[in-house]
């Protein structure tokens, strides 16, 4: 996604004559700690549409996705990168862009890998997966402290430990589970271990075949890539791409898989994948 703001880069409202306003954020500045998403919350007048997100770092590395718009209340979750960077909220109408610039700080500066999907209103529940070399996704044959997949079961509330056991540093966690559209979902891994691992996304069901998604992955001083989603069905899930470390490569895949016959009530797709 493209900043939808690229002339405005002071933390504070953006407005023109008639465009949208955003009402309810007044801390442009905000010094988060050692968070690593930021939650806004406000009310939009001006417009009947959704708005966009956009996540900078400076550095390199960005991220984006949409805003919903509930009768012109929005509250949406952003991943944030290390340090000090901008984040943009705007909405378009008929006489321009709205929105607001906010420069968090965080000081949660060992995120090595930001993974972050988001989809459309054409999806019902996209989930995102981030497999251990080794594993398959919805991996929970053993323990859930073992699972080699981080994903809404298992990464949510605890981190599986991967790596060095005992250890937190290199074990990845899960932000929010949507069930709904747009997203984001986040997974963040701290200190990667010397092997490859599989981003994979499911179409839990109720949506709509045409659903169309993306994935962003920002390795910090390394790679950003964004991976196109395009007509992923219900019951249906996309190896996304590969991440090798040390090296932190990330290797495009796009390839789609139908789960439908291998699919479990409480358990998502239970195919063998990767393959």
């Amino acid at each position: 996604m493209t900043d939808p703001l690229p002339s405005d880069d002071q933390p504070g409202a953006v407005t023109c004559s008639g465009c949208a306003e955003i009402e309810g954020i007044s801390d442009f500045a905000p010094d988060v700690g050692e968070a690593t998403t930021l939650t806004l919350t406000g009310i939009v007048v001006g417009t009947d549409g959704n708005g966009v997100f956009f996540v900078d770092d400076g550095r390199g590395h960005s991220v984006g996705g949409r805003v919903p718009n509930d009768d012109g209340a929005f509250k949406v979750t952003v991943p944030l990168f290390c340090g000090e960077q901008s984040v943009k909220l705007a909405w378009q109408n008929d006489a321009g862009t709205g929105g607001v610039v906010i420069h968090p700080v965080s000081s949660a500066c060992t995120t090595a890998t930001l993974v972050t999907l988001t989809w459309d209103d054409l999806g019902r529940d996209f989930e995102l997966h981030l497999v251990r070399e080794g594993g398959r996704i919805n991996d929970r044959t053993d323990d859930g402290s073992r699972s080699n997949d981080c994903t809404w079961n298992t990464c949510i509330r605890s981190s599986p430990d991967w790596g060095v056991i005992g250890s937190s540093d290199d074990d990845p966690t899960k932000d929010i589970d949507d069930l709904n559209f747009f997203g984001p979902e986040n997974i963040a891994l701290r200190q990667p271990e010397s092997i490859t691992y599989t981003v994979m996304v499911e179409h839990w069901g109720r949506g709509s075949p045409d659903a169309d998604g993306e994935v962003t992955i920002n390795v910090e001083d390394g790679e950003m890539l964004t991976v196109l989603i395009t007509d992923l069905a219900p019951h249906w899930v996309v190896t996304v791409a590969t991440i090798e470390f040390p090296s932190g490569t990330i290797t495009p895949i796009g390839q789609q898989f139908d789960c439908n016959d291998e699919w479990g009530v409480n358990g998502g797709c239970g195919a063998a994948l990767p393959r």
